[in-house]
């Protein structure tokens, strides 16, 4: 018989008892440990002395086969043999005993390489498995048919636990979940008429050890058949203690045996409700009234009961979150409307501080927007985020439920405020919510340590509903707030951002326009002088010559003013066109076939007067864009190859187009003399020439930069002298 008497060191240090090397299992079943080569049984359980009819020390060194039926001897051996060793339980077995032949459900899985064989449930069961599966799949089916049309979590967990307290007959049935902070809350409860309700109690963490939770975590299922039996020990006992952490038989721990008592509970049973890899709730059952043995489909049953609602209730929640964020985020868009339409974040807010303070759930919110400071409904004292800014900030925000306990070093200036959520925005910008105190009532199934000293656990003897009054706390930051202010608190960084790169941007706009002004009014002056000399220079000589009577030289000088003006006149129409870019024009998707053919019977003479030839790729890709403004690109791009690159004696212009990703690229390729590599970016600056003799305004190339920019692409050359020059322009790719 094993020592079961509680050691006085684990009554005062619980969490640190190693519950899954007791050394012995629950009586009412047997458990057996067989080499996994010859099936010899090296460790049995006392128990097999009453269960079995045979005493344990006869059972060591034998071959388990010798005990077990015909019929079930091969199944048996393939399922222990299987190289995965991953098979259902339980098993039906039949073991030919000294009473006679008794069935059990076998339950099989290895520990350090060894089998570990745990029978239980003796008894005759025709229909075995078939009944199980009948059981599973009506709980399982009637479980998810109601939870799927549940409004609330709370109705689903009154169902499950009615459910499952018909499915097992147990006293009470609790549905358990874990708070943020560790103690649990029962939310649902179905219980015998004559016992006292437990629904709405919270129990501390403490109850739970961290041994135990783990425990949980890893076994979905665990079965306490009789609080007050002695466990059987596992023989011979001079071995080691084995790891029981997987054995359903496990004997159970004497600090635990000693806390159910203290509730008066003689059987229990608990399935864990998990969320991925956490321990979020416990389906928790309680007996008063004797032992209450489940057998192991109904319990595997439970199992995947505790599974599907887990995921479904996980998914639920989830889903009333988002439902919560979803309805308060749009309360939000109006905001970042105005925000973004706004030159001013401390307006913007202000006008729109009602909705904000309802999506985020405030009381109250300082703004301190570098030298501005916002505050709006209730708030804390003067010099309370001064002293905050003592504490350590970090980029992302700042929750806290408990101003007192989080930033004790301001909270004498805190007013009414409880808690507060900080949201850092940038150097000198920073957004602060308040919340005001939230006193809660919170019922303890007995009542909770006050001393705040760390005291080693122990098994609670009251139980007795205590309820404590809670000060000094607001509304916790729930994930959907969080959400929410994250959120807010990324627009506004954005907004942030932007003012100070628009800023940045401005200024560095405005240098570049002073010098393009600067460049613009020294290339104009210069441009527009040379023809208005000209004009004045041949206006004196006409005069002259109609004075004098010769009017064929003042014909000639009249044909001389002309020209210079129509020079003039195309030199400003080329900056109106130039200045227009981007001003107006609808996105359409271009044939560029037909729009290059357009291209070239307008060139035509001119490709004659210079004896060139065009050649066009069949199937040009389409680009997307503005027509007028592309059409002026390419009529640039073949007007400067004209002039600048038929130096050849038989000038060639070929122009392709290839797709790139989302974009085209088109190239304009000349056999003329070629670019050396130092003009390569210069020729696409406005007003820019190859030398002072090379003729043309200098807009045409900075004009397809330009149109080449407006529409998300870009533009190049590739040249050396005596190679010919290839123009290429990426613009965006257009539908078929």
């Amino acid at each position: 018989m094993m020592d079961t008497k509680l050691d006085p060191n684990l009554l005062t240090d619980c969490d640190k008892e190693p519950i899954h090397l007791l050394g012995g299992v629950q009586p009412h079943g047997v458990m057996v440990v067989l080499d996994a080569g010859d099936y010899r049984i090296l460790r049995v359980s006392a128990s097999a002395a009453t269960v079995f009819g045979i005493e344990p020390e006869t059972l060591l060194g034998k071959c388990m086969l010798r005990y077990v039926e015909d019929a079930n001897r091969d199944d048996l051996v393939d399922r222990l043999s299987n190289a995965a060793r991953n098979y259902a339980n339980p098993m039906g077995v039949t073991l030919n005993l000294p009473s006679g032949k008794m069935s059990f459900d076998c339950i099989g899985h290895f520990v350090n390489g060894d089998i570990v064989l745990e029978f239980e449930n003796p008894g005759e069961r025709a229909h075995y498995y078939a009944q199980g599966f009948s059981e599973h799949y009506e709980l399982t089916q009637k479980c998810l048919s109601y939870i799927t049309g549940c409004e609330t979590m709370v109705d689903a967990a009154h169902f499950i636990c009615k459910q499952v307290r018909e499915a097992t007959g147990f006293d009470r049935v609790m549905f358990y979940r874990f708070e943020p902070e560790g103690h649990g809350e029962v939310v649902g409860e179905a219980k015998r008429d004559d016992l006292e309700a437990f629904l709405g109690l919270h129990y501390p963490a403490t109850d739970i050890p961290k041994q135990a939770r783990k425990l949980y975590e890893r076994n979905w299922i665990r079965l306490i058949m009789d609080i007050g039996a002695e466990p059987a020990p596992l023989l011979p006992a001079d071995m080691p203690t084995m790891d029981m952490s997987d054995c359903v038989l496990r004997s159970v721990s004497p600090v635990h045996i000693q806390y159910l008592k203290n509730m008066d509970v003689t059987a229990s049973m608990s399935v864990s409700l998990m969320n991925g890899q956490e321990l979020w709730g416990l389906i928790a059952c309680h007996h008063y009234s004797g032992p209450m043995f489940v057998p192991y489909t109904t319990r595997l049953s439970c199992v995947y009961l505790g599974q599907l609602v887990s995921a479904q209730m996980v998914t639920k929640l989830k889903h009333e979150q988002s439902e919560q964020v979803a309805h308060r985020r749009h309360s939000l868009i109006a905001l970042g409307k105005s925000i973004s339409d706004s030159s001013s974040l401390t307006e913007a807010l202000r006008m729109n501080a009602e909705a904000l303070l309802k999506a985020v759930r405030a009381d109250g919110f300082t703004l301190i927007a570098e030298d501005e400071t916002l505050t709006i409904g209730t708030s804390p004292q003067a010099g309370f985020l001064d002293a905050l800014v003592c504490q350590p900030e970090k980029g992302a925000a700042i929750f806290s439920q408990s101003i007192v306990a989080d930033f004790p070093g301001a909270a004498d200036l805190a007013g009414d405020c409880a808690g507060l959520a900080m949201l850092p925005l940038g150097t000198d910008w920073k957004l602060v919510f308040y919340r005001v105190e939230r006193v809660q009532e919170i019922r303890w199934a007995g009542r909770p340590d006050e001393s705040g000293e760390a005291k080693p656990l122990t098994p609670r003897n009251s139980f007795e509903e205590w309820k404590e009054m809670v000060r000094g706390l607001s509304e916790a930051w729930s994930s959907a707030d969080v959400s929410i202010v994250e959120d807010l608190q990324s627009w506004l960084m954005t907004f942030v951002i932007k003012r100070n790169a628009d800023l940045n941007r401005l200024n560095d706009q405005l240098h570049s326009k002073n010098e393009e002004i600067e460049q613009f009014t020294y290339s104009v002056s210069h441009d527009l002088k040379s023809p208005l000399v000209t004009i004045k220079a041949f206006s004196g000589a006409l005069m002259e010559d109609i004075g004098k009577g010769q009017f064929d030289s003042a014909q000639d000088n009249l044909l001389r003013i002309q020209r210079a003006s129509d020079r003039m006149a195309e030199f400003i129409e080329e900056l109106l066109a130039f200045s227009r870019i981007g001003s107006k024009g609808k996105m359409v998707a271009i044939n560029m076939d037909e729009l290059l053919a357009g291209i070239r019977f307008d060139l035509e003479v001119m490709t004659r007067e210079v004896g060139a030839e065009i050649v066009c790729q069949s199937d040009l890709p389409n680009c997307q864009g503005c027509h007028g403004e592309v059409s002026r690109l390419f009529q640039n791009l073949l007007d400067n190859a004209l002039k600048y690159g038929c130096t050849a004696e038989k000038p060639r212009i070929e122009v392709t187009g290839a797709v790139d990703g989302d974009f085209c690229i088109y190239r304009v390729r000349d056999n003329g003399a070629g670019i050396k590599e130092k003009y390569h970016k210069r020729i696409f600056r406005l007003f820019q020439r190859l030398s002072s003799k090379t003729q043309g305004s200098g807009v045409g190339l900075a004009s397809v930069l330009k149109i080449a920019q407006r529409h998300g692409g870009n533009c190049g050359v590739s040249s050396e002298p005596g190679q010919g020059a290839e123009f290429w322009v990426k613009l965006p790719l257009g539908d078929e």
